[in-house]
């Protein structure tokens, strides 16, 4: 940094990834060990022989604000994609229904969620789409955007 100041981010980014996936892991419909840091495509998701449900956990972007003349003081702002394995379909038992009570439960969990980490603002829920590709393969699977942001500054 110039000066040889060090930026000073109270929170790291893998505390924010380990705090979103340990409230989705308190969603009783999803559950322990069922959500996890994982940047990877729903395919090789499969291909390690994963199964539903699962949540995934991934840094979107992360974009930035000068809010001082000095450049001191920044306005950080956090993209945050959770990929929603809800439901695999390929055999017996199958009901769409049972996807949405899924997608329910982590959609009413995650909206103003607070991640319990000083100085990170509550998670707004920005958008849900469906994994169109993926359901070619016979699983439900939904894309939910989440943001949130941070003040952080230099000493």
């Amino acid at each position: 940094m110039a000066g040889g100041k060090a930026d000073k981010l109270s929170v790291t980014l893998k505390q924010i990834s380990d705090a979103l996936v340990a409230l989705l892991e308190d969603i009783d419909e999803l559950g322990p060990g069922r959500a996890a840091a994982f940047a990877g495509s729903v395919r090789s998701f499969l291909e390690e022989g994963r199964t539903a449900p699962f949540a995934g956990v991934a840094l979107d972007s992360l974009s930035y604000e000068t809010l001082s003349t000095d450049r001191c003081l920044v306005r950080e702002e956090l993209s945050l994609k959770v990929t929603l394995v809800a439901q695999d379909f390929r055999g017996p038992g199958f009901s769409l229904e049972g996807g949405y009570d899924l997608l329910d439960a982590v959609r009413g969990a995650l909206m103003g969620a607070s991640l319990g980490l000083e100085g990170l603002a509550p998670l707004e829920l920005a958008s849900i789409g469906k994994n169109e590709q993926i359901e070619e393969q016979g699983i439900t699977a939904f894309e939910l955007s989440l943001k949130t942001w941070r003040v952080t500054g230099r000493e």
